[in-house]
């Protein structure tokens, strides 16, 4: 058999070449069938690259971490947190992505609950001693002033209180007081309230004053002095016609509609005066 394979290639060839010949062409013919595999040899070298990689890319992360730890020591150590608080830095540094953001969730959560329970046991707001003083003064600047167009109508003096309060520094109002809805109905019904007592107060010092016999008659400077006292208000003219106004119409309706009556007469004078 194995003389025929040999004699296969001399059959085919022919018999013109020599034997040198021959065994050059059926070398050659061996070495086209099985061909070097340099790229296997390649591919073996890559494999053997791949293989070291891993080792070597865990260096860098390894050493970045070691970093990162150090980082967040130091800091904690520099806000001065608790060692238990330490340790849960520690823990966070090395946590995966994912867990970190549920750590910071969890957190967060935490600290909404703990201003809920703040808000929750702060004392409810009350008008301090300062901020009631300046709510008398201001409510009977606004009472006497000779711009207000009502009295009656709460709205109308209110209004212009609270713009005093908020506009003016050192009035002693909280600073989110517009935002606080709470403490904002806690201070109109203050104002509400004074404005009520000091209506009063001048109703009645003017009562007094054309209650008074014709020899201890009270002059219209005198009735404002007196219903001015113990506040920031000054006797000028301008208070002195919006106080003699004030008593003409009590001579006029002495009763319970006497501030309705006011508002009728301020409404008529703005009328004619156009």
């Amino acid at each position: 058999m194995a003389s025929s394979r040999a004699s296969s290639p001399l059959n085919d060839a022919g018999s013109g070449l020599s034997a040198e010949e021959l065994a050059e062409r059926e070398l050659l013919e061996m070495m086209s069938s099985n061909p070097t595999q340099p790229e296997e040899d390649d591919e073996t070298d890559q494999l053997a690259s791949d293989l070291d990689t891993p080792a070597a890319s865990l260096v860098a992360p390894a050493a970045s971490l070691r970093n990162e730890l150090v980082y967040a020591r130091q800091k904690a150590t520099q806000l001065k947190l608790h060692p238990y608080q330490r340790d849960a830095v520690d823990e966070f540094v090395k946590s995966a992505s994912v867990t970190k953001q549920i750590l910071l969730f969890i957190q967060l959560c935490a600290v909404e609950n703990m201003v809920v329970g703040i808000k929750t046991a702060a004392p409810p707001f009350v008008s301090s001693p300062q901020l009631l003083e300046n709510i008398k003064s201001f409510v009977v600047a606004v009472l006497l002033s000779p711009r207000l167009s009502a009295y009656k109508k709460d709205s109308v003096p209110v209004g212009y209180v609270m713009s005093i309060l908020t506009g003016r520094p050192r009035s002693y109002v909280p600073e989110n007081l517009l935002s606080d809805s709470f403490a904002l109905k806690i201070v109109k019904r203050d104002v509400q309230e004074e404005l009520t007592q000091t209506r009063a107060r001048i109703k009645k010092a003017i009562k007094d004053s054309v209650d008074m016999s014709p020899s201890k008659s009270q002059s219209i400077f005198d009735l404002a002095s007196n219903i001015v006292a113990n506040s920031k208000c000054s006797v000028n003219v301008p208070l002195c016609t919006r106080i003699a106004l004030l008593r003409k119409v009590y001579v006029e309706s002495p009763g319970t509609q006497y501030w309705d009556k006011v508002d009728t007469r301020l409404l008529l004078v703005r009328t004619t005066a156009g």
